[in-house]
This record gives C-alpha cells, sequence and structure tokens, in this order.
C-alpha cells in the first residue's frame, strides 16, 4: 500500500548509499500501511536478492523436471 505521495518518505542515506526499509513478512491481513513492522530489518535489496534467488530454484527445478520427463521419442540415441 503506498500514500498518495509519490517515493517513500522511509528512505535514509547510510555510508554514501540509499538504503529503503521493507516490511517484515505480513502474517495477517493489513488495512493500513501504518500496521507494517520493520523489526526484521530487511531492505529493498536484500528481498530482491531474495526473490531473484527463489526464482532461480525455481527455473532450476523447472528445466530439471522438463529434462527428467522427456518423451521417449524425443530421446537422443
Amino acid at each position: 500500500m503506498q500514500s498518495s505521495q509519490a517515493g517513500s518518505k522511509l528512505g535514509r542515506m547510510r555510508s554514501g548509499r540509499i538504503v529503503l526499509p521493507f516490511p517484515d513478512q505480513v502474517m495477517a491481513p493489513v488495512r493500513h500501511r501504518w500496521q507494517l513492522i520493520y523489526d526484521e530489518n530487511r531492505d529493498v535489496v536484500s528481498f530482491a536478492d531474495g526473490l531473484m534467488a527463489a526464482v532461480e530454484r525455481f527455473m532450476d527445478e523447472l528445466i530439471r523436471a522438463f529434462e527428467e520427463h522427456v518423451p521417449e521419442r524425443f530421446r537422443t540415441a
């Protein structure tokens, strides 16, 4: 959920880098952004890294599943 204003007021400069905190994992419905908590010290970069790692694992498993289940007529001798 984003406020009507563009950008994020939570962004901060740390050691010459902009750090944008990312909310903790949501375990219940969130009706307003004020309900989000930031105790896990996640930031956008760590979230994106974790997301991309999950995508890589998914793609690796998908390719492995296709390779293991190639129909006989398509297998090479």
